[in-house]
C-alpha cells in the first residue's frame, strides 16, 4: 500500500519548516559587526558656543562607543539650514577641522581658531559635524543625513 497524497503533503511540510529553521538559525549564527558611532559632542567657547576666532579658540570635545577601535573621523564645518521644526541639518562643508583614527571609548579633544586652510572664515553661524566610520578614508566626507555623525552650531563673531 503507497503513501496517501495527505501524508505526502505532511511530509512536506515538516520538511519545509526544518529546511526554514535550519535557514534561520544559520542566519542568526552569523557575526555581525558593531557600527561605528560618535556618541557624545559638546562644543564649548567658555561657557557657550561663540567665540572670536584667533586667540579665542573653539573646543570641540567628542566621545566614541566600544565598536570604533581604530575607526577614522573627520570634523568638518559648514553651513546648515533650519526647518520650520527648528531643526538644522549640515547642510554644505566649507573644510575639515580636524581628522584621525580614534581607539574605543576614546574622548577626543580638539581647539580650532576659526580658520580653514589657515584662512579665517567670515563672522557668522556655522554648523561642526564629527563622522566616525570605520568605512571612512581619511579624506573628506560629506553627506547629509550619515547616522554616523553629530552636529552642534557655533558661532565666530571677531
Amino acid at each position: 500500500m503507497g503513501v496517501s497524497l495527505a501524508q505526502k503533503q505532511s511530509i512536506k511540510k515538516a520538511n519545509f519548516l526544518f529546511f526554514l529553521s535550519f535557514v534561520c538559525f544559520a542566519l542568526l549564527t552569523i557575526p555581525t559587526p558593531g557600527w561605528a558611532k560618535p556618541t557624545g559632542l559638546t562644543v564649548d567657547a567658555g561657557g557657550d558656543a561663540v567665540f572670536r576666532g584667533g586667540v579665542d579658540r573653539l573646543r570641540i570635545i567628542f566621545t566614541v562607543d566600544e565598536d570604533s577601535d581604530g575607526d577614522s573621523y573627520i570634523v568638518e564645518v559648514g553651513d546648515f539650514t533650519t526647518n520650520d521644526q527648528r531643526v538644522s541639518t549640515f547642510q554644505n562643508s566649507l573644510g575639515i577641522i580636524d581628522q584621525g583614527t580614534v581607539s574605543a571609548d576614546e574622548r577626543v579633544e580638539i581647539l580650532w581658531d576659526g580658520t580653514i586652510n589657515n584662512t579665517q572664515l567670515p563672522d557668522g553661524t556655522y554648523m561642526i559635524r564629527v563622522v566616525v566610520d570605520d568605512d571612512v578614508p581619511v579624506v573628506f566626507k560629506s553627506e547629509n543625513g550619515d547616522s554616523n555623525a553629530l552636529q552642534r552650531q557655533a558661532t565666530l563673531d571677531s
